[in-house]
């Protein structure tokens, strides 16, 4: 009775131990590790710091051989293809917002993107800045039409955003849709705006108004709702 109360225990001790390890196993394939982490934040930064960079410039200088709204499409589209397995290329606090709303993105995850981007962002201008070209000057007259507008061409862009991240759109042409929704997006809000639809832009820009500002935000967030109540079941 001894030993075969013995073999019990060592058996139930086994079992006990074998769950315990694949508990562990599993938790840990779910967590992200600290390196994937800090290359998703630096593919943010990376990312908007490059868009950035093309929109300041092309506006900028108003000569470029492309549109501006065009150039920030091809930027993004490109971005996408090269940064999307690893962040998923945001690049934008107003998309970040809407995707976790959507619940398409971790609050943890929304936050270090959004620092990310905004800290590209300022860096990109600053290297601009710093190089001896000027800031544009913005045009607030009007600001409940810019408000509109921006709002507008922001909801465009996360419509396109929110039919990728739901896996509505094959991998293949994810940059062409992106791409193409901030192409028209921005070039709808920039009749009448700088079209730039992006709170990190505006920010790294000085432009601290409720059109650059708060705009996208709102635009984001009716866009990526609309897409979402399309495909609710």
């Amino acid at each position: 009775m001894v030993v075969a109360k013995s073999k019990t225990t060592k058996k139930t001790v086994l079992k006990s131990s074998v769950k315990k390890a694949t508990v562990k196993s599993v938790s840990t394939k779910n967590t992200p590790h600290l390196k994937d982490e800090i290359q998703q934040y630096f593919a943010e930064f990376l990312g908007t710091g490059l868009l950035t960079f093309v929109v300041t410039m092309a506006v900028g200088f108003g000569d470029m051989p492309l549109a501006t709204p065009l150039l920030a499409g091809l930027t993004l589209g490109l971005l996408v293809y090269t940064l999307g397995g690893i962040s998923g290329a945001n690049l934008n606090p107003a998309v970040t917002l809407s995707l976790f709303v959507t619940r398409q993105l971790h609050y943890k995850t929304a936050i270090f993107y959004i620092l990310a981007q905004l800290t590209g962002a300022m860096f990109a201008v600053t290297t601009y800045y710093s190089s001896g070209f000027p800031l544009p000057a913005a045009n607030l007259d009007h600001a409940g039409i810019l408000f509109m507008v921006e709002a507008i061409g922001t909801a465009i862009l996360a419509f396109g955003v929110a039919a990728v991240a739901h896996k509505k759109v094959t991998q293949s042409a994810s940059g062409l849709v992106v791409g193409g929704s901030l192409a028209l997006g921005a070039t709808l809000a920039g009749t009448l705006t700088f079209g730039l639809i992006n709170p990190a832009i505006a920010i790294s820009w000085g432009l601290f108004t409720p059109t650059y500002i708060l705009a996208p935000f709102v635009g984001g967030l009716v866009g990526a709702l609309a897409y979402k109540l399309l495909i609710w079941k």
